[in-house]
């Protein structure tokens, strides 16, 4: 069972600075490019979703419509893309012996202490599968 002890480690900023083992920053290609290509792929079937259905209703899409829809789309994702770079550029992982720490800017997200875990599970995806496994 989680209990939060943090109230009890709040009063020791001095040493948790000490004792910091060290820090590590999110990957942020692998956090943006799964969205990334998760929202192109929904564009593209909501554009061919518009085309299909205009054709079905024997009409055309004028050009500057289509155009205005590309472009449309165009800013939303690029707008989705910005959001998720800001959203995860900030964020990194500081280790302690006995805790590691999820930090966004100056601010602690999460604490996880290493007496909390119980059980340690391998979770891929097809990212990973490309990847060359690294000795550690």
């Amino acid at each position: 069972m989680y209990q939060d002890n943090s109230a009890q480690y709040s009063q020791q900023p001095v040493q948790q600075v000490k004792e910091q083992s060290y820090s590590v920053k999110k990957n942020l290609p692998r956090k943006i490019i799964p969205k990334m290509l998760e929202i192109l792929l929904l564009s593209i079937v909501f554009y061919a979703g518009v085309a299909l259905n205009l054709s079905l209703l024997k009409m055309k899409m004028p050009k500057e419509i289509s155009n205005l829809v590309i472009l449309i789309i165009s800013l939303l994702v690029i707008i989705e893309i910005l959001i998720n770079y800001l959203k995860h550029s900030g964020n990194k992982y500081v280790f302690y012996p006995s805790r590691i720490e999820s930090v966004k800017g100056k601010k602690i997200e999460s604490r996880i202490y290493y007496t909390q875990i119980t059980n340690i599970s391998l979770k891929l995806s097809l990212i990973h599968i490309s990847e060359p496994t690294r000795p550690y």
